[in-house]
């Protein structure tokens, strides 16, 4: 209700003259405004363009936690309990390593009389300056910790994966043909025909996984065909409701897309 009641503002600039609304948002105003929202964008993208934008925000939180080795009797009141992690004998971690892993020393279970291992959690694996080796006969391969990104079809890489950004860069290369090659029509919809272009190549490619066939698809049907045949969207009702304190932030707000929105145009 409250932007449905503030969208009439929009609606009524939209139908003043060309030159009142240049008056009103001067070139330098709806220029600055694209190219700032353009540059905020840009990150949103190259999220996008490595595998999608949670793995993008999780790239980094690979995490790993190594367990010592636990010994009958009590090791750790004459310290002799012998620690292969990097954070040993702590109870912090070197300096390269602080924010990066927590150490807890081993502890003495005077019921068992078994003293336990430490613990040392890495967030970020991947950022240890070799401090830990890859193990294959312990498994502990760093890959595994690697965040992966999910929502791509039956294709599940982690984030920057060659092969995301092989298929981001056809969009993109899509975009620089119809820049520089297309009408003027065509470079006014060379976004929408960007991202058509690379949505095909991307339901046409395959990847081939080792022990797996046939090979994974990008673009599945999954969603379309759990979608119901028909929806009839009248038979459902939306109660409207204005929240007054909130008008003014949303004014604003249609008043920052009006300005994007000429600044669009213009462009």
């Amino acid at each position: 209700g409250t932007c449905c009641f503030c969208a009439l503002l929009e609606i009524a600039l939209s139908f003043m003259p060309r030159a009142q609304l240049r008056r009103i948002f001067p070139p330098i105003v709806t220029g600055v405004c694209v190219l700032l929202i353009g540059i905020a964008l840009t990150g949103t993208g190259i999220k996008y363009w490595g595998g999608g934008a949670f793995c993008a925000d999780h790239a980094s939180k690979r995490k790993l936690t190594t367990v010592g080795k636990s010994y009958s009797g009590d090791l750790v009141t004459p310290k002799t309990y012998v620690s292969t992690s990097p954070c040993a004998p702590g109870p912090f971690c070197p300096k390269e390593l602080l924010g990066v892993c927590s150490y807890t020393g081993p502890q003495y279970d005077k019921d068992t009389d078994t003293t336990q291992g430490d613990v040392t959690i890495c967030e970020r694996f991947m950022d240890l300056p070799g401090t830990f080796m890859v193990d294959a006969a312990a498994k502990r391969d760093p890959t595994t910790s690697w965040q992966k990104c999910t929502d791509n079809g039956q294709v599940v890489l982690p984030f920057g994966a060659a092969e995301y950004v092989g298929l981001g860069f056809s969009v993109f290369m899509v975009l620089l043909i119809s820049e520089v090659f297309g009408s003027p029509f065509v470079r006014n919809c060379q976004v929408a025909i960007a991202l058509l272009a690379g949505f095909a190549i991307s339901a046409l490619a395959r990847y081939p996984m080792p022990g797996n066939t046939p090979d994974l698809k990008y673009v599945t049907n999954d969603k379309i065909n759990s979608a119901p045949g028909i929806t009839f969207l009248w038979v459902k009702t939306f109660p409207l409701s204005v929240y007054v304190p909130a008008i003014i932030p949303t004014l604003i707000g249609f008043v920052i897309t009006t300005v994007e929105s000429v600044g669009d145009i213009t462009a």
